[in-house]
């Protein structure tokens, strides 16, 4: 599954910021997209989401596929 949800208008809505602020949400959203299945992510913000990715899987709740990047 690939999900393309980066800085999306319902994160504007759901926040009340600007696309160019919607970074923690977009993160958050990479982060519920891969625990529930997604396998590819398209993001704005590469490192933030690859850094968010990595913590469920160093505390023991690995998402299913890889973190690329590493």
């Amino acid at each position: 599954m690939l999900v393309g949800l980066s800085r999306k208008s319902m994160l504007g809505t759901l926040t009340g910021r600007a696309a160019a602020e919607r970074v923690y949400g977009s993160v958050a959203l990479a982060v519920i997209a891969v625990l529930a299945g997604a396998r590819i992510v398209r993001a704005h913000d590469v490192a933030a989401t690859l850094d968010a990715l990595k913590v469920p899987r160093a505390v023991g709740n690995e998402a299913p596929g890889t973190v690329a990047g590493e």
